[in-house]
């Protein structure tokens, strides 16, 4: 039987704003997003947000604005979130640790993907808000050999070398930024 996590959402500002409904920034909104859907990847869950358009105009929880259908950050937090994620399993086999100082929700969570991708998702569990700023984490993976590694930050959408340090038992990398949005360490399969 499949498993799937269906209507979350989180609101963004409503037109007007009203903070009485719970109503959180469009930044918050997409974190919440690509913390959804990458959570529910590892626990191998289908996820649906609930909804691409919402006409109430007071609780909005759509990845568009109902004024005009432009694209909220959510939206484009769903195209990297899916994208990146595409096709992972946990790799239970893998045992990420976090050497140094490590803030108290922060979460690690390792996948592989349908090509033999390693992916090594990271984020922070608090509160999601825009005031939230990322904290240096060095992360060590036992049993693993590469010769580079990329970066993805599933909310703004960027790629980018990740600083890689090798020794003869594990890989390890440095002041990885890590805010409370999901942060990808991925290692290309060797083929």
């Amino acid at each position: 039987m499949q498993v799937w996590a269906d209507e979350m959402n989180w609101f963004a500002p409503g037109e007007p704003p009203s903070v009485d409904n719970g109503d959180y920034s469009e930044l918050t909104q997409a974190k919440h997003l690509s913390r959804f859907y990458a959570m529910n990847a590892w626990m191998g869950c289908g996820a649906i947000w609930w909804s691409l358009y919402n006409a109430n105009g007071v609780q909005e929880w759509a990845v568009v604005r109902s004024s005009d259908m432009t694209p909220r950050a959510a939206y484009f937090a769903a195209q990297y979130t899916s994208t990146v994620l595409d096709d992972v399993r946990p790799a239970l086999d893998l045992l990420p640790s976090i050497v140094g100082p490590t803030p108290a929700d922060l979460v690690v969570k390792p996948f592989r993907n349908g090509s033999g991708d390693v992916l090594l998702a990271l984020w922070r569990t608090s509160f999601a808000d825009d005031a939230t700023r990322p904290e240096p984490v060095t992360l060590r993976v036992p049993g693993l050999t590469a010769s580079h590694a990329d970066l993805f930050d599933l909310l703004y959408g960027a790629r980018q070398p990740a600083r890689l340090l090798r020794s003869a038992d594990a890989l390890t990398f440095p002041g990885l930024l890590v805010g409370d949005w999901p942060l990808i360490v991925r290692l290309p399969a060797h083929r």
